[in-house]
Order: structure tokens, then C-alpha cells, then sequence
């Protein structure tokens, strides 16, 4: 039985147990032998020193070496309860884990020694866990937590948590703007007891959670069909040389009737070794992009790297975390699976790679050649030669110019996006957040500005189900995958109009190289804006005074990559027109999409007119 209240689940605890504080997520009808226990353990806290620099804060445990994650002990006879209906983690019930060792939290200039500090359930979010000190003043959230039944081993493992400072923290530290912020990864193992009879019930139960089992993708009977949900976080993670980087969380839901592969890079060892169902280690991927928006013209400002998913942790559900994203209707699961990825994670170097390495239209990455493999040879499998590839300073991350983030009257959006194989709706995998960057010299952070919104940004900016005057836009999309161009004529002075043009490339991996506009007459001036500012791969223009403007990449390496958004402006002083615009390919394939020209006669054809 789903969604039990409250009530219902106190009558189901009435039997002879402690009554817990905080039921399971999922809501599930549970008995005493859901309720288990675990203790001691040791805690890793792996703080971002980089952000922690930015903002003049520092963290230390007994040691002065912040080069290193601090690591901690829990004191072995404090417990925390869980919910483990057949063995499947369903969210924190009550309890504390008291850390055996002080943390020093404070400013360069001065900090506080929290000596008795503990992990405990937040009532708020019972997936989450808070660290408060014996005054019970929380101090951390730990959230996006993976979390682990390891029943062999009779462990809890908390891998991935995202240490997010609190509001009451972060003003006590005289940082009201890093409220909210993920200061860095923490890790858990702590030691599980569980009755032997009841674990060997849970083993079978959650044995039937396994690829064995699994409903793959068909296109007929089931399929696959993920939505990004939620970016909880939208922060800043390092700053240089005028520049800052940002990375959000994800949390995205199966919401269709097949189970997802979810198979970390490098699973495979052997020739014979590719799990199912693909025969390769197949997982998605997560990109996300910041866009400005400002008297009515979009610019992408930043691209992320690729960053690669390696687990799910199969929240609001009755599988375990794994390998597999369970959907609802599957014979060994109830409810919607959901999983989630942290600040940190998305952050983290040894997950993220590169765009070009993936098939956005397939999902399809190949590990031998990879920059995490670079002298592998397909076909695979090869072997990870690089476990944790450092950063340099602008590499794979989404990074901005602090200057851009300082225009008048200007909105900013977060946009994300899950890369999956066979997805049959690319564009619920999307979303966007509206943030308001709010900072100065090298500390930033983004508040939200109004909730989530499901989507591709560029349909923010001209909502093609039902666009404005003088704005249009068109999807279109075919076996090589999707793309959208919009435009928008904007009368800036009488008689004068700017003509703005976004093509976004979704998923379209052969890319573009070659937009053209028709003209009746000398355009005033014209523009074009690519996500990388750099002027000098940029399209070069070519002007027909009285029949069309061109833009055309100057070599392959050019042409527009997929998730990415380049803006073409032309400035007239002829009035708007309906037209089509030609949009071509690496291939030179040429599209003709309906868009608006300073152009009274349309100069390009579909082949369908009379």
C-alpha cells in the first residue's frame, strides 16, 4: 500500500517497538523487522579547499593539513535506525552517529571547535541527515546521499553526500550567501545490524531486484522514458582569472515501463564481460548550460563538460540502489524510481569527460579512446587508465565570466539535461532554473527565481506553442535527432529591426555548419554568438546586399556541437516577413525552417510551394 499517513503507520508500529520519529519515504506499509539499526563506523569529509579559499572559510579536524579529506570515527556504541523494508534502504527513522573527533569551523581570522558533534535524521527530509552540535544546532545538511545496503558485509554505505552548509551556519559564519551551499563530499560506512533470519529474507527479496529481472527498452512492450525533476542547488564550485565555475544537483524520476541501464564507465573487464542490455557499460549523462537573457535576446554563456553517472540510488521505491533504474511497472519493484546527484559529484573529476566523446542522438560513448582511456582501441573492453584526471583551470567545467553576470536588467537560467539511451522524450530529461546571480569579485551565489521548469531553454525564450508577435519557432526532428530554430524581430528605433536568430542543437550529432537569412537590401549590421566567446572560431559572415546574409563555419572543428546554442542577429531597417530560413549540416544536408526575414519576397524554397 502506497502513500499510508501518517496515522496508518503508527497503528502499523503498535506493535512492541520503539515508535520511530520519521516513517519510511516511500510509504510503504511497514512491521518491527523494517526497523533496523547501525553503529559506529568512520566518516570521510572531503571539503572543496578551492571554494573554501573563495570565501575565506576553513574547515579542520585534529590535523592543520587541509591537502587531505579529513576523516573521523563515529563512536561505536551510538546508533541511527533506518527503514529496510526486504532490504531496501527507504529513509533515516531516528537516532544519532556521534563523531569521536572535533571539527574547527570558522573564518581565517577566527573559528569555533564543535566538540560533540552528531549525525542525526532531518525531520524535513527524511533521506537527508543533519550534523548538529550538543546544542542541536545544525551546522550541515548531508544531502543527494547514495545510499547502500550491503548485506554480505552488514554495512550501511553513505558514498556521495553532498555537506551543504545551513542557513543558521552560514549567518553565524557572517556568510548569509553561501546558505544552501555544498561545501564539499562526505562518506560513510557504518556497521548494520539486522537479525539473521530477517536478513536472509531481505538477500532473497532483493536478489529479485537484478538485471535478471530487468524489462529492457523494446519500443513496443516497454520503454524507456526518465524525467529530470529537480536542481535543488545551483552554486558556484572554484573561481580564476576573472572567471567562475558553477555546477548544479540533479534529480531526475523513471517514469516510464522500462527498467534503465545504469552500469558505471569501466564495469567490464573481460571481452565477454558487457552487462545487458546493450553489451556495453551503459549509463546516462548529465550536461548543463547557464544562459542569459536580456532585452529580449538569448546567449548561451557556459557549456559543462559530460559528466558520466556510475550509480542510482532508487529512492520513493522497493529496490535497492545499483545498477539499474527500476520503472513502476516492473514485477520486482513498486513506485517510481528516483535518483539523485549531488553539487560535488557533478563536480567531481574523475566523472566528467567530454562532449564530443558521446552520440547525443544513441547515448552511445565508447570507452577505449576516452579521455579516461586514451590508449584503448576499440572494440573494447578496455581498461581506466586515469582514475581522477585533475582539472585544469577552465577544463570540463561550466565556466563564466564574472563579468557576464553583471548586466542590467538581464535573467539567468540553469539549464540541465540526462542524456539517455533510447529516451523516447528527450525534452523531459530537461529543465531549467531561473537564478539570480548575486556576488561581486570571486564569491557568487545563485538564488532561485521562481521553480523549475520542465524543457529546453530556448523554449523559455519563445514558447513555440503559442509564440509571440513577430517570434516564431520550430522543432525539428528526424533519425540524425532534434534541433529548434527561433527567431523574434524586435523593432529597437523606428524604422530600424533586429532580427535575433537561436539554433539550438539538442541532439543532433553530425552539428551545423551553415545558417542563412534572406535580404531585400544592405543589412545595417550583424552579430553571431557562440557559447566558448571566442572570436576566433567563430562563423565568418557573408553579405549578398540584395539577396541573403550567410554564416558559414570555417572548418569542421567549428561546426556547432550538440547542447549548445548559437544566436544570429541581423539589423534592417526592412519590417518582418515570414520566411525560411536554411539551416545545414556537417553532411550538407539543408533544412528550410519557418522563421522571420527582413525579406518581402522569400528567397529560399521548401519544394513544396505552387
Amino acid at each position: 500500500m502506497k502513500n499510508i499517513t501518517l496515522a496508518l503507520l503508527a497503528l502499523s508500529l503498535s506493535f512492541n517497538v520503539m515508535a520511530a520519529s520519521l516513517p519510511p519515504n516511500s510509504g510503504l506499509e511497514v512491521t518491527a523487522d523494517d526497523l533496523w539499526s547501525v553503529h559506529g563506523g568512520q566518516l570521510t569529509l572531503d571539503f572543496n579547499q578551492d571554494l573554501l579559499r573563495d570565501f575565506e572559510l576553513q574547515i579542520l579536524s585534529d590535523s592543520s593539513d587541509t591537502r587531505q579529506a579529513l576523516q573521523i570515527s563515529l563512536r561505536p556504541q551510538s546508533t541511527l535506525s533506518i527503514w529496510a523494508p526486504a532490504g531496501a534502504f527507504d529513509g533515516y527513522s531516528d537516532g544519532r552517529l556521534t563523531l569521536a573527533g572535533p571539527l574547527t569551523v570558522g573564518t581565517h581570522a577566527a573559528g569555533v571547535q564543535l566538540n560533540s558533534l552528531s549525525i542525526v535524521p532531518n525531520p524535513d527530509d527524511n533521506l537527508t541527515l543533519k550534523v548538529v552540535d550538543e546544542n542541536d544546532f545544525a551546522w550541515f545538511i548531508l544531502t543527494h546521499i547514495h545510499s547502500k545496503v550491503q548485506l554480505d558485509d552488514e554495512v550501511l554505505s553513505l558514498k556521495n553526500m553532498d555537506i551543504n552548509l545551513t542557513h543558521e551556519a552560514a549567518n553565524r559564519l557572517d556568510r548569509p550567501q553561501m546558505s544552501g551551499f555544498s561545501l564539499g563530499v562526505a562518506y560513510l560506512e557504518t556497521q548494520l545490524q539486522v537479525p539473521l533470519n530477517i536478513m536472509l529474507s531481505a538477500k532473497q527479496q532483493a536478489g529479485s531486484c537484478s538485471a535478471a529481472n530487468a524489462q529492457w527498452h523494446d519500443g513496443v512492450n516497454f520503454e524507456t522514458d526518465v524525467s529530470l525533476i529537480a536542481m535543488n542547488t545551483v552554486q558556484q564550485v572554484n573561481s580564476s582569472g576573472g572567471q567562475i565555475a558553477i555546477a548544479p544537483s540533479a534529480t531526475l524520476e523513471n517514469i516510464g515501463t522500462a527498467d534503465v541501464p545504469w552500469y558505471d564507465k569501466f564495469t567490464t573487464t573481460g571481452a565477454d564481460d558487457f552487462p545487458e542490455p546493450y553489451g556495453m557499460d551503459q549509463h546516462p549523462f548529465l550536461v548543463w548550460n547557464l544562459y542569459r537573457l536580456v532585452d529580449g535576446q538569448l546567449e548561451q554563456l557556459g557549456a559543462s563538460g559530460l559528466k558520466h553517472a556510475f550509480l542510482t540510488v532508487n529512492t520513493s521505491c522497493t529496490c535497492s540502489g545499483g545498477s539499474i533504474l527500476w520503472a513502476d511497472n516492473s514485477p520486482v519493484n513498486s513506485g517510481a524510481c528516483q535518483d539523485t546527484y549531488g553539487v560535488g559529484n557533478n563536480n567531481s573529476p574523475a566523472d566528467i569527460g567530454i562532449r564530443e566523446e558521446v552520440d547525443a542522438n544513441t547515448s552511445i560513448w565508447e570507452q577505449c579512446g576516452s579521455i579516461f582511456a586514451p590508449n584503448g582501441t576499440a572494440p573494447g573492453p578496455c581498461t581506466e587508465e586515469i582514475f581522477s584526471i585533475p582539472f585544469s583551470t577552465l577544463e570540463r567545467r561550466l565556466y563564466v565570466d564574472i563579468a557576464d553576470l553583471t548586466t542590467a536588467n538581464a535573467e539567468y537560467f540553469l539549464e540541465g539535461w540526462y542524456v539517455i539511451r533510447d529516451d523516447i522524450n528527450i525534452f523531459n530529461s530537461m529543465g531549467t532554473q531561473k537564478v539570480i546571480p548575486t556576488g561581486s569579485g570571486t564569491t557568487w551565489s545563485f538564488p532561485f527565481d521562481g521553480p523549475f521548469t520542465e524543457g529546453p531553454m530556448i523554449n523559455r525564450w519563445i514558447n513555440p506553442s503559442a509564440p509571440g508577435s513577430n517570434e516564431t519557432s520550430q522543432m525539428t526532428a528526424n533519425e540524425n535527432g532534434h534541433f529548434t530554430l527561433a527567431s523574434r524581430a524586435d523593432e529597437i528605433s523606428p524604422g530600424q529591426y533586429r532580427y535575433t536568430y537561436g539554433l539550438m542543437n539538442h541532439d543532433y550529432t553530425i552539428g551545423f555548419s551553415d545558417l542563412s537569412v534572406g535580404i531585400q537590401s544592405p543589412p545595417l549590421s550583424s552579430a553571431f554568438d557562440d557559447e566558448d566567446h571566442d572570436a576566433a572560431n567563430d562563423w565568418p559572415v557573408v553579405i549578398n546586399s540584395t539577396a541573403a546574409i550567410t554564416w558559414t563555419a570555417a572548418n569542421a572543428a567549428d561546426a556547432q556541437l550538440w547542447g549548445t546554442l548559437i544566436q544570429f542577429e541581423v539589423v534592417s531597417a526592412v519590417s518582418p516577413f515570414d520566411d525560411l530560413i536554411r539551416v545545414t549540416d556537417q553532411d550538407g544536408t539543408v533544412y528550410m525552417v519557418p522563421g522571420l526575414s527582413p525579406r518581402e519576397t522569400p528567397l529560399f524554397a521548401d519544394g513544396f510551394e505552387d
